[in-house]
């Protein structure tokens, strides 16, 4: 079932909302896999502490972030997760971090697929206009690009 089918399912028919959202989860699930983070300081400076870490997505990939706070914060404090643009990168977002964490927050950004570390670049933009952007991408075969997404 393609999202657009599963979209006006749900649109149409909200009597019967447990089915679509069962065919919902169905349709997002994953393998689940053991998280297995990895983590380490990057840096400490100008009162802020700056940790790399990654966490298994799924068996191939790892999902790459860095945290910044006040190295001063300790326990629990509130989390802002940051997610970058096409063709950015969790880097990129780092002046933004540095602000919410100057104000308490634990500030988070991840590089999404075919972005930043996930790419053989680093850059992401070049392998993500490949894969879906172009008119011989894979992705721009339906089939294809389902099965890519794990769809």
């Amino acid at each position: 079932m393609s999202l657009g089918v599963l979209s006006s399912y749900l649109l149409l028919s909200p009597d019967s909302s447990e089915p679509a959202r069962r065919a919902f989860l169905r349709l997002i699930d994953r393998p689940h896999v053991p998280l297995a983070p990895s983590v380490r300081q990057l840096s400490q400076t100008d009162g802020f502490v700056q940790w790399h870490f990654t966490f298994a997505a799924d068996a191939a990939q790892r999902v790459p972030g860095v945290l910044v706070k006040q190295a001063s914060l300790v326990g629990r404090q509130p989390v802002i997760i940051v997610l970058h643009g096409t063709g950015g990168n969790k880097e990129g977002q780092l002046p933004l971090l540095k602000e919410l964490a100057m104000k308490g927050f634990i500030a988070v950004a991840i590089d999404g697929r075919y972005h930043g570390e996930c790419t053989q670049k680093g850059s992401g933009s070049a392998e993500y206009m490949r894969l879906f952007c172009e008119p011989t991408a894979p992705a721009m075969n339906t089939h294809s690009s389902m099965t890519r997404l794990g769809i």
